[in-house]
């Protein structure tokens, strides 16, 4: 963890969803992500036991459209980020051999560049991965690049709250993932939040 790029995207996170009178939860995290690294669209797939596939979240249709083109042709940048367990950037004016459908896609929906950064969890076992998207070629520095893998890691418990069914996890796990949050909201002192739970888990 890293802390000075994971405390301020944590902070974030808190500060949207509060703002919006709404609940810690995927759509938030998602929200802020795209307000604090400037993208154009955002997308996350879950990969579970490298079988199980799904779009998790798209911020519109047009990350849908991209997620959903990653998953049936097998190729991407979300999937090349989920093997390595490391993010993965392309340029869609390039002629990246590995990518030729995705690279088409994404180019004639107006995207330039993305980046993909797998989702994370306990000892580093992927289980997704974020697409940022760009519609312009952008260069990223070195601290953009530890902001998108800090949203990474919150997003990667917030999907898995969001679709638990994906790992076999009942209602009762599903508080783990809403206090690991919050403990690490406590242990930087942010302020306290309350996340939305249906009765059976209160």
């Amino acid at each position: 963890m890293n802390v000075r790029h994971d405390t301020p995207a944590l902070k974030r996170v808190v500060e949207t969803a509060s703002g919006a009178s709404r609940p810690v939860a995927l759509p938030s995290a998602v929200r802020a992500c795209i307000e604090d690294v400037g993208a154009d669209g955002l997308g996350i797939s879950l990969i579970t036991s490298g079988r199980i596939r799904t779009v998790a979240h798209a911020a519109d249709e047009r990350s849908h459209q991209l997620e959903d083109a990653q998953l049936v042709a097998g190729e991407g940048p979300c999937t090349e980020a989920y093997r390595h367990h490391r993010s993965v950037e392309a340029d869609v004016q390039s002629a990246d051999e590995r990518l030729p459908v995705f690279l088409r896609t994404a180019g004639e929906v107006g995207i330039r560049r993305v980046v993909a950064a797998p989702l994370l969890v306990g000892n580093h076992v992927p289980v997704g991965a974020v697409d940022i998207y760009h519609t312009s070629a952008v260069s990223l520095s070195a601290a953009h690049r530890a902001r998108i893998e800090a949203y990474a890691r919150i997003l990667a418990l917030l999907s898995l709250d969001a679709h638990p069914m994906l790992i076999g996890w009942e209602q009762q796990p599903r508080k783990q993932a809403w206090w690991a949050i919050r403990l690490s909201c406590t242990r930087r002192s942010m302020p306290p939040w309350k996340p939305a739970m249906s009765p059976s888990l209160k």
